[in-house]
């Protein structure tokens, strides 16, 4: 198991990198801000628990 820890920045999607999104999309378990994850939840595995 690993853990990550990847900054969204100003919290505009279109500002992720590429790394950072290739990552988020392959976590099992995203933890974050309420507000940041609802940004970002179309990025997320349909399986992954946040």
């Amino acid at each position: 198991m690993r853990a990550y820890i990847i900054g969204v920045g100003p919290g505009d999607p279109e500002l992720l990198t590429v790394k950072g999104l290739r990552l988020i999309q392959s976590c099992e378990v995203i933890v974050g801000w309420r507000s940041v994850l609802e940004r970002f939840a179309g990025f997320f595995k349909e399986n992954a628990r946040v």
